[in-house]
Parts: structure tokens; sequence; C-alpha cells
């Protein structure tokens, strides 16, 4: 559905289409690794169209938001996702 990587290019964001209609996982990898490093599941009610999401991180790097159009541009439904940074990952 939409995958986007975090400003210092470190972390890949995306949303997938899950079971059921209008739900998705929502995650963070780390790009080198590929491991998962947060996930969860998001969902939203059938609008007008098909839906689109858009994925926006924050400059830091630690909060991506995605946002579901559902109804062009009205109503929009926006989630966020945090990445906590640790010791294993200090430029993180």
């Amino acid at each position: 559905m939409a995958e986007r990587s975090s400003p210092d290019s470190s972390l890949l964001a995306r949303v997938i289409a899950a079971d059921g209609i209008g739900t998705y996982i929502f995650e963070v990898r780390d790009i080198l690794r590929g491991s998962l490093l947060a996930e969860r599941t998001i969902a939203a009610s059938v609008g007008y169209h098909a839906h689109i999401v858009s994925l926006a991180w924050s400059e830091d790097s630690r909060v991506v938001t995605a946002t579901i159009d559902r109804d062009f541009a009205d109503y929009n439904m926006a989630f966020d996702l945090g990445i906590e940074r640790t010791d294993a990952y200090p430029d993180r």
C-alpha cells in the first residue's frame, strides 16, 4: 500500500493490507538488519473511494504517521507509530 524510508535512511515504514476490508499492518523495520522494530494494526472504514495511504516521518526519525484518505481528503484518519532508540542503536 505505502512505504517510506526515514529522513536518516536507517528505517523503513510501511503499511500493508491485512485480513479484512480496511485493515492494515503498520510497521517499521531497520533497513540494514531487516528487523521489525514496531508494529500495530490500523483500520479505517470504507469511504467514497479506495483508501489512499501516505506516510510522513518526524525530522528526528522517531515517529512516523500513516494517513488514510477515505473521503476525498475529508475525515482523514491518522495513526502514529513511535520508535524508541536504544543503546544498541545509539545513532538512532
